[in-house]
């Protein structure tokens, strides 16, 4: 028997085996964190490595097969023959043939199989060479009678899934970041025109030698409180070990879209209390009445035009619709002498948007349905505070200790922050009774 070249083909596999693991470990790191340059470079020497002994596999195994093997009677025979056949001499048949799983102990094993060969370029293994080949009178892959339900199936690595709309207000709100848990803001209290601008001061005219009047500045106070808004989840530890894919990545993605959805609803409809304080709930935003008459769940130009006589600083607010208005807006006009005027404008669904009344328009599931107050909304979002304590992305921690005699580990993920408009009522003009503010929105339809 030749010892000596089973021991050497013995070798090179367990050196494949060890560089398989290598690898793996470095693209299980890659899913928690981007890699180093010298683990990027390990990585391609490790698949020039398994690639060179992959082709030294090969010649080992074709030496062997040519080599006569002997049995006790002195005879030359292969080493594995199909009973009921004629013996195949200076051949081997390998043991996996004769396994209804092709050698492969789960189907993980068969899964990092396939990607080692589909990622890494590699010379595909004996028993996927084997899977490969299809005949018409032997059992095989091709039809699921004749062996096919014995084959463990693939999986692709990544997750399909449908996340939450992006936040139009990212990056429009004015960002705080607390060094505590609360914040205060010094403002002034000048949102009535008709007497003073300033806060309460006033200037007047006077004869010589008459007293002016005296005036003084009100003001007030506006509180971020962060609280903390957390999220939590259980896996086990089978899962985490026996996944190709990495949980705790789908995991922190998951959640990250979770909070993300969490805080643009509470900017638009959050009730204040234990949360953020929604515009639809703040007592600055102006919410414009239907028409008389107007029929319900509708929108119509006339109440586009009053929303936009109401907005404060308009050249800086941008239009919130929920999908379903869709419709009624692309419809909406005003009527001229000769014509009616479309007030919606489309954009080419990249880098131009939509526009109605020349803003931009965002449709989003966040804003309520059609027919119900705030399904249209108006906002200059920078005069909305948005606080955050201990930074803008999600922490992570995870413990085995709190379900450990189940054998699972814990995740959480968490937030602190607040936010709210920092107007307190809508802004009365010097010159008219009819208020102004960053925040308006369309009053239910019914």
């Amino acid at each position: 028997m030749p010892t000596l070249n089973t021991d050497r083909l013995k070798a090179i596999q367990e050196e494949q085996a060890d560089i398989t693991r290598r690898m793996n470990a470095i693209l299980e790191a890659s899913n928690e964190r981007e890699l180093e340059a010298d683990e990027e470079n390990d990585f391609d020497a490790l698949v020039a490595s398994l690639e060179m002994l992959k082709k030294k596999e090969k010649r080992e195994q074709a030496y062997l097969a040519s080599l006569p093997q002997y049995s006790n009677d002195g005879l030359t025979r292969s080493v594995n023959t199909q009973q009921g056949s004629e013996p195949r001499f200076g051949s081997q048949r390998e043991s996996f043939e004769d396994d209804p799983n092709c050698g492969y102990a789960t189907p993980r094993e068969f899964l990092m199989d396939v990607m080692q060969t589909t990622q890494f370029r590699t010379e595909p293994s004996a028993q996927l060479k084997f899977l490969a080949a299809a005949g018409s009178d032997e059992n095989s892959t091709q039809s699921d009678r004749y062996g096919g339900f014995l084959i463990p199936e693939g999986m692709a690595p990544g997750m399909l899934s449908i996340g939450a709309e992006g936040d139009p207000t990212a990056g429009r709100v004015t960002p705080v970041a607390m060094t505590s848990p609360v914040v205060r803001f010094n403002a002034r209290v000048d949102k009535n025109h008709s007497t003073s601008v300033s806060g309460g001061l006033t200037v007047s005219r006077r004869a010589e030698t008459q007293s002016p009047t005296a005036s003084r500045m009100e003001f007030e106070q506006v509180k971020l409180e962060a609280t903390g808004l957390f999220g939590l989840s259980y896996a086990s530890e089978e899962l985490l070990e026996r996944s190709p894919i990495s949980f705790v990545s789908i995991l922190e993605a998951g959640f990250g879209t979770e909070f993300g959805s969490k805080m643009l609803k509470e900017k638009i409809s959050g009730t204040g209390v234990g949360e953020a304080l929604g515009i639809l709930n703040s007592d600055a935003t102006i919410s414009v009445a239907k028409e008389s008459a107007q029929s319900a769940d509708t929108i119509n130009g006339t109440n586009i035009i009053k929303m936009r006589s109401r907005a404060y600083n308009y050249s800086n607010c941008i239009w919130l619709a929920n999908h379903d208005t869709y419709t009624q807006l692309v419809a909406a006009h005003t009527a001229l002498t000769n014509d009616d005027y479309p007030l919606f404008v489309h954009g080419n669904g990249t880098d131009v948007p939509d526009t109605l009344l020349g803003r931009p328009i965002f449709f989003t599931e966040y804003a309520k349905t059609l027919g119900d107050k705030g399904d249209l909304i108006l906002a200059d979002w920078s005069q909305y505070l948005w606080g955050t304590l201990g930074g803008t992305n999600p922490r992570r921690a995870d413990s085995m200790h709190v379900r450990f005699l189940n054998h699972e580990r814990t995740f959480k993920f968490w937030l602190h922050n607040d936010g709210q408009p920092w107007w307190r009522s809508a802004l009365t003009p010097v010159e008219s009774s009819t208020t102004l503010s960053p925040f308006v929105v369309l009053a239910e339809r019914a």
